[in-house]
């Protein structure tokens, strides 16, 4: 982790090649998002006085200065450079200041304002720092998500929380940290899946960064609000959450986050299992692979001996007549296709006959060779040279071996072959090619050089291991790892120590052969899961409206019964709870109906009876009265004296 007290000031650039094509439909769709959360924030601008604006052009020359000042860079882990692009990554950078700005703006001016800031931030980062076009929207989002919350005034220990700078930093930067996971990806080149896996990889890299500057971003907002409480917002929890104005949305605001997490939990569980069930598989047929290639090189060795003995052996090799020397060579070199040359030596080390012949007077040997020669003519012990550059400029391997029934100094049978055609070691290259379809393989010494390669040019070059090594699986045998191509691109490395030498194989595969293999496997079980979250998000509201009808129906009864009508039924089925509660509703319905008539009919009998003394009249409305209440179909009142 390193300080930087400013970064690089000049023209603004933004890189637009390294776009994939669906970069720009991301592209189109932030720019309409953009132009859609400004109209809907609009009225923060309009609520600004003159005050406002004033101290919004210092924000705004804050933000230019800030964006650009005081960075926090952490360093690229190990491994982590874009695919096809074999180049150093710029290291992970924050500008410290900018975010504790983005929030206060926020708390003063407003989410609209807070937006604007943080797309002119990310121009000026992205323009002078990253390269990135994507990075003014994710700077428009921080502003935003800040503002908002910061400035929110919904009731409730949650939101009040929330109104607190350290959690609507993290928040905020978790926000940003989700949006750079599709920004990364369409920023990225090389196939879909090596793009993704960079694109994930970055993002993991970027967490510890940007959770550091969300937390330090709120401590400081925090600590500007104990000092200066003015710049607080004043919000003392008036509004009704969204989510708390009908049993539905309170049902939805749990059901719904939850099938989400379980999707994505889900998901990864798969994705994580079919990729390490995916490695196992591609480690297990390199090593096959290799095991089986690895035979045929010491059977290389014997059969050269083999071969080199045989000829030896050839009384006819003690001639003395260059003429027929050559032609015995001529007939062993064609015997089994093994050696492009054969070379006899006499005990001085001088040359005798060779085939095929050529016009030098005789054949230049190199270093190695000389060496050989020396040592076979002294001891007799037969000789196998490592590869090497010939003077002809073949790489060549030597097999010198004295000829049998001679005392020292010896004769020397000298053979070259070209292991890059060598009868024997092409088929045991042919057979480390494509595994699993893309991979390849190859062979060097104990010096790590190249012997055997499908790239001729590679051979004799020194095989240079990546320090960004890191170990996958435990093998029984040999090593497996993965580190980085030339490209940049990740790799699966598997290496085998063969058996009676000091050669090995190695087997090299893409690492997107290991991602597209766990697609394969994984996309059935990552199709029914994302049916299984879309069936639960579309059947949640469904179910949540079905359960929440009744009450809802219940409501409108009660607020019916409150103004007093009561004439319209609570009609509602079933046996459960809400069932009977209906029932119940029905029942106190009915009994207040007939109380309200029963004292709306002792009301008007008893106006009418008061309204006049005269029997006649008044004692009409009281049998009528009697009747409407006994259900009665005659009344009749009777006077006894």
């Amino acid at each position: 982790m390193e300080f930087e007290w400013s970064g690089r000031w000049g023209v603004p650039y933004f890189d637009l090649t390294v776009l994939r094509p669906e970069g720009y439909l991301l592209l189109s769709v932030y720019l309409v998002a953009l132009l859609v959360f400004l109209y809907l924030r609009w009225q923060d601008f309009r609520a600004l006085s003159r005050r406002h604006w004033v101290e919004g052009a210092f924000f705004l020359a804050a933000t230019v200065l800030l964006s650009n000042l005081f960075w926090l860079r952490f360093p690229i882990p190990d491994g982590l450079t874009p695919p096809n692009l074999p180049i150093i990554p710029r290291p992970l950078g924050i500008p410290l200041l900018i975010g504790p700005l983005l929030m206060l703006a926020g708390a003063r001016l407003g989410a609209g304002p807070a937006m604007v800031l943080g797309v002119l931030s990310g121009l000026v980062q992205g323009g002078l720092d990253s390269s990135r076009i994507f990075q003014p929207f994710e700077g428009g989002m921080l502003g935003l998500t800040a503002g908002f919350l910061l400035c929110q005034d919904y009731r409730g220990r949650l939101f009040r929380a929330v109104r607190q700078p350290i959690l609507t930093g993290l928040i905020a930067v978790t926000l940003v940290w989700t949006l750079q996971l599709p920004d990364t990806y369409v920023s990225t080149g090389g196939s879909s899946l090596s793009a993704l896996d960079y694109a994930w990889s970055l993002q993991r890299a970027y967490l510890r960064p940007l959770i550091l500057q969300g937390l330090l971003s709120g401590l400081i907002v925090q600590l500007l609000y104990v000092l200066i409480p003015t710049w607080k917002p004043r919000r003392w929890g008036q509004e009704t959450p969204p989510y708390a104005r009908s049993m539905g949305r309170r049902l939805l605001i749990v059901f719904v986050p939850l099938t989400m997490v379980m999707v994505v939990v889900l998901f990864s569980a798969v994705t994580t299992t079919a990729i390490r069930v995916a490695t196992s598989q591609a480690v297990t047929q390199m090593s096959r692979d290799a095991t089986n290639a690895s035979v045929g090189i010491p059977f290389f060795f014997q059969m050269g001996q083999g071969l080199m003995a045989t000829f030896a052996s050839d009384e006819r090799l003690q001639e003395d007549d260059p003429a027929i020397l050559q032609q015995w060579l001529a007939q062993d070199l064609r015997t089994v296709a093994f050696f492009h040359r054969l070379v006899l030596f006499d005990s001085t080390g001088a040359e005798i006959a060779r085939y095929p012949s050529s016009e030098e007077e005789r054949l230049p040997l190199s270093l190695e060779e000389e060496t050989l020669l020396e040592r076979v003519i002294r001891t007799g012990a037969p000789q196998i040279s490592a590869v090497h550059r010939s003077p002809e400029g073949d790489a060549v391997i030597s097999f010198l071996t004295p000829l049998e029934g001679e005392a020292p100094p010896y004769r020397v049978l000298l053979g070259r072959t070209r292991p890059g055609i060598n009868p024997v070691l092409v088929p045991v290259l042919q057979s480390l090619q494509w595994t699993m379809g893309r991979g390849s393989g190859f062979i060097i010494d104990d010096q790590r050089r190249i012997v055997v390669h499908p790239d001729s040019g590679q051979v004799l070059t020194v095989w240079q291991q990546s320090a960004q090594q890191r170990k996958i699986t435990q093998v029984p045998v040999g090593e497996a790892y993965q580190d980085l191509d030339y490209n940049g691109t990740r790799r699966l490395v598997y290496i085998l120590p063969v058996e009676g030498s000091d050669w090995q194989v190695v087997v090299t595969l893409p690492y997107e052969v290991v991602l597209d293999a766990a697609t394969q496997t994984s996309k059935p079980l990552l199709a029914l899961l994302l049916a299984l979250g879309a069936i639960l998000v579309v059947t949640i509201p469904v179910v949540t409206q079905r359960l929440t009808q009744p009450l809802a129906a219940l409501s409108q009864a009660a607020a019916r019964i409150a103004e007093g009508e009561l004439s319209a039924r609570v009609q509602l089925e079933g046996e459960d709870e809400v069932g009977r509660l209906g029932k119940a509703f029905e029942r106190m319905r009915i009994r207040l109906k007939r109380r309200m008539e029963d004292l709306n009919l002792l009301l008007r009998v008893s106006q009418a009876v008061s309204a006049t003394l005269d029997l006649k009249k008044a004692l009409p409305p009281v049998l009528q009265g009697a009747l409407r209440a006994t259900q009665a179909r005659q009344a009749r009142l009777i006077f006894l004296s």
